[in-house]
């Protein structure tokens, strides 16, 4: 359900999220509705943005190189309900 919200809010004004698109946490969450809309480029730049937000930040591992693999998938042409299964979207939702 959340996912969906997202997708809807990015689609329908993506206004909001533009005033605060130097929020890597916020430009995490855009990308993934950006996959899931169909806009991968917006995608790969949204999870790159975040990428280099978190080394910025000192920041490291798992939720790193799960974008970057994000990433990578994206570029290769993956589509992205296999990139985002249930399982990673469940995962996703209880953090």
């Amino acid at each position: 359900m959340l996912v969906l919200y997202l997708v809807l809010q990015v689609v329908s004004n993506p206004n909001g999220v533009r005033l605060a698109s130097n929020d890597g946490e916020i430009c995490d969450s855009r990308g993934l509705a950006r996959a899931l809309s169909g806009d991968i480029p917006g995608a790969i730049a949204d999870f790159t943005f975040y990428v280099n937000w978190m080394k910025a930040l000192g920041g490291s591992g798992g939720r790193i190189t799960t974008r970057a693999a994000w990433i990578a998938a994206l570029q290769a042409g993956a589509d992205p309900a296999e990139v985002f299964d249930e399982e990673t979207l469940k995962e996703l939702r209880g953090r």
